[in-house]
């Protein structure tokens, strides 16, 4: 890694407080924040962490619920957290979206920070996370529970509003929040849906 870069985690207040709490990185206070201001993480929530590795969510999730019920969904292979349910796979492809299914568990929450490797092209950035946005919506709509919640990362840009629309179909309520953790220069903010509305998913 380049020694610049090393430098400048060491001096980001976050990444100190990461190490500081045990948390695997700096991202757990993204979703500290968000839950601070949305409650979105309650007693007795069923959550699935998709793009789950390093793990730090799922830290986050069992530090605010007691004995919570996780799944977590990677295309690499996660760390082992105890009682989680991890399930390796491609959340834009059919495959994950059938492993899910066949858990037979209704979610109460699914979280995302899933993002793709950036190439440094602000557009195709943005069309490559409105793609994977797309697939966590697509998943969020088929194991939430009616009332669920869902928070996912996206990029600012003009993909925004075809979310959003796309997200009306499905929840009552939706807030868009770029938490303090989050880099100033980040072009990362989340949207927070809440309010499921079950509806009937239709298959190509």
């Amino acid at each position: 890694m380049p020694k610049e870069w090393i430098k400048s985690q060491k001096k980001d207040k976050y990444y100190r407080e990461s190490k500081k709490a045990g948390f695997r990185s700096r991202a757990a206070f993204k979703l500290i924040q968000i839950n601070k201001k949305f409650r979105i993480l309650k007693q007795g929530y069923k959550v699935l962490d998709l793009c789950s590795a390093p793990g730090s969510w799922i830290q986050v999730v069992q530090a605010s619920i007691e004995n919570p019920e996780i799944v977590a969904v990677d295309i690499v292979r996660m760390k082992d957290l105890p009682d989680v349910t991890f399930i390796q796979g491609d959340i834009t492809q059919e495959e994950l979206l059938e492993k899910l299914k066949k858990l037979g568990i209704k979610f109460d929450v699914v979280l995302s920070d899933c993002a793709p490797k950036t190439t440094g092209i602000r557009s195709l950035d943005q069309a490559r996370q409105a793609e994977l946005v797309t697939s966590v919506i697509k998943i969020a709509a088929t194991v939430l529970k009616p009332k669920g919640n869902l928070v996912a990362k996206i990029f600012e840009g003009s993909e925004i509003k075809e979310i959003k629309q796309e997200l009306k179909k499905y929840f009552s309520k939706i807030y868009f929040y770029k938490p303090e953790a989050s880099r100033k220069h980040s072009m990362e903010t989340y949207v927070v849906a809440k309010g499921f509305k079950e509806v009937n998913m239709k298959t190509d």
